[in-house]
């Protein structure tokens, strides 16, 4: 990493003489996340050692002008649990330019929707993440898209603040593959409101819509998705509410609710959270409870217990491990329930 850092500054230092503006980075960051799991389907349970989306990347920006400045971000994901090679750029990686007009960006990276669920989640990559309702739950088409991508060739507008009220503009030239194919129907729209105005309280409101030709069977799958916070003191609380239309064949809707809340008590923060699959399809039900405990050693390090467990209506096979840590068991029988336990740490560097 010493030495990883020190071509970064070299590479800094070797911009020509020339070039006055101001150069921010190139910063290195990471994240290691690993977690010992107990897993069970239902029908067959599993221990093992998992990777929970452990990541490094670079970032940085170059002034341009007084009132225009370009930024970047490239990151990757690897696997800290058995040393498998992660991919380049498989994580959010973008480059753009942002002044008083606000920011444009251009990459592959989280869609605005996405980041609304990310911000109420209480267990977020580890056991009980609710991606396990919100995102499993709403799976569709022939690549089991969600709405809780990063999302491909996407091209996103963000608005300054103003008064505490953001929004946000993206779309998706082709969601699938490298290039569209001429007179096909493969984007995806996305917009987002988000709202820090008072003091404590964070709201988020998200809209997606793909294109018939991403999902093969004529439909064209849409979310709308509400998000809040509100910390009060030592107090967190967290909330969800979304409807999909047409994310399946027969143009079926589901509903997802959640409520959330986190106490922190010195180092400790004690938390739990609650979510609810409504489905239009027959016996499709689910709910999830999710309960832990986060131990801050650091502004760095934190190590943590969780505990979830998932219901599942007759029709149903969702998991409450399926999204946010290495999956290493598959689903069971349908209509199981299906529960977890980790204990992990998270170093942030």
């Amino acid at each position: 990493m010493r030495k990883l850092t020190a071509l970064a500054v070299a590479a800094a230092l070797a911009l020509p003489a020339a070039v006055s503006a101001q150069v921010t980075g190139p910063q290195i960051y990471g994240r290691f996340h690993l977690s010992g799991n107990h897993m069970d389907n239902g029908d067959d349970s599993v221990q093992n050692l998992s990777n929970n989306s452990s990541r490094i990347g670079i970032r940085g920006s170059l002034e341009l002008s007084e009132e225009l400045e370009a930024f970047y971000q490239l990151e990757a994901g690897f696997d800290a649990d058995h040393g498998k090679d992660g991919e380049l750029a498989s994580r959010n990686t973008f480059a753009g330019v942002r002044g008083a007009f606000g920011a444009l960006q251009v990459g592959y990276f989280d869609s605005p929707v996405k980041n609304i669920g990310g911000k109420v989640d209480l267990f977020g990559d580890r056991v009980g993440d609710n991606g396990n309702i919100i995102r499993y739950g709403f799976r569709f088409g022939p690549d089991n898209l969600s709405f809780d991508e990063r999302q491909k060739n996407m091209i996103q507008y963000t608005t300054p603040t103003v008064s505490g009220l953001q929004a946000q503009l993206a779309y998706s030239t082709n969601v699938d593959s490298e290039s569209a194919e001429d007179g096909t129907d493969n984007h995806s729209y996305m917009a987002a409101l988000h709202y820090t105005g008072i003091d404590g309280l964070y709201l988020g409101l998200g809209y997606q819509v793909y294109g018939e030709d991403v999902v093969e069977y004529g439909k064209e799958p849409s979310i709308i998705r509400l998000g809040a916070t509100y910390t009060l003191g030592n107090l967190k609380l967290t909330g969800l509410a979304q409807q999909a239309s047409d994310i399946t064949a027969n143009g079926d809707d589901a509903a997802a609710y959640g409520l959330g809340a986190a106490y922190t008590l010195g180092k400790a923060v004690l938390k739990g959270q609650f979510y609810l699959l409504d489905h239009d399809a027959q016996e499709s039900d689910a709910n999830m409870i999710a309960l832990g405990v986060d131990y801050k050693l650091n502004k760095n390090f934190t190590t943590y217990v969780a505990y979830s467990r998932l219901s599942n209506d007759d029709n149903q096979k969702l998991r409450p491990y399926a999204d946010g840590i290495s999956d290493a068991l598959g689903a069971g029988t349908a209509g199981e329930d299906t529960q977890a336990f980790g204990v992990g740490f998270i170093y942030n560097f």
